[in-house]
């Protein structure tokens, strides 16, 4: 792909991405294209269908998600394994995937996906796993912890922070994300600490 096609791609993907957070994938093309700087006959080139968009965008973050997992997976067996475990948790949060990925999934089910999309995903989730085996020998992650708990954990809060709440609580994601941390740590009480799959896991507490 030309370098100028590959820019415009990029563009399109992060306009959507945006839009579709923000909007759902309702979002139309031609606001994507505008936010994107191109034309709309560029968006078309690019993907086809609404349907080649949303699989252009899953396939996009799933090779984040992938690329972060690689980039720290050294790091995190060696001495400087806390640090780089921190810096797995920011950069996973950074993408900022829990408004995005309920919109392009919504109510696809796996099977509907295209056999590539679902490769990159097992590629990603596997990936996931092997750096949460790392951070447990290590001693920063329970051995409870599954690739399920810690994803949707990182769902929970990496939701973009309202613009007045960033501006009143300057550091606020940053403390978001060592409590999390924080959360995931054994404890030296092992009664101290709810089993995930636990029955009392999965109760509200009582007011």
């Amino acid at each position: 792909m030309r370098a100028d096609a590959r820019a415009n791609r990029e563009a399109l993907l992060a306009a959507a991405r945006q839009l579709y957070a923000a909007r759902g994938t309702s979002a139309p093309f031609s606001q994507i294209a505008a936010e994107a700087g191109v034309g709309i006959g560029t968006l078309y080139r690019h993907f086809p269908t609404p349907d080649d968009l949303i699989v252009g965008l899953l396939t996009d973050v799933l090779e984040q998600v992938t690329a972060i997992c690689r980039r720290h997976r050294e790091r995190l067996s060696g001495a400087d394994a806390a640090a780089a475990w921190r810096d797995v948790v920011d950069d996973l949060v950074a993408l900022e995937l829990g408004p995005l990925v309920p919109q392009l999934v919504a109510d696809r089910a796996l099977a509907d996906l295209p056999s590539d999309l679902l490769d990159l995903r097992a590629e990603g989730l596997g990936e996931i796993e092997r750096l949460l085996d790392l951070a447990k020998r290590a001693g920063l992650v329970r051995p409870d912890v599954t690739t399920l708990f810690f994803q949707a954990g990182l769902a929970a809060f990496s939701r973009p922070l309202p613009a007045l709440l960033g501006d009143a609580a300057p550091g606020l994601r940053a403390w978001l994300v060592e409590v999390y941390l924080a959360g995931l740590r054994p404890t030296a009480d092992d009664g101290a600490a709810v089993s995930l799959s636990s029955p009392a896991a999965r109760r509200s507490p009582r007011r």
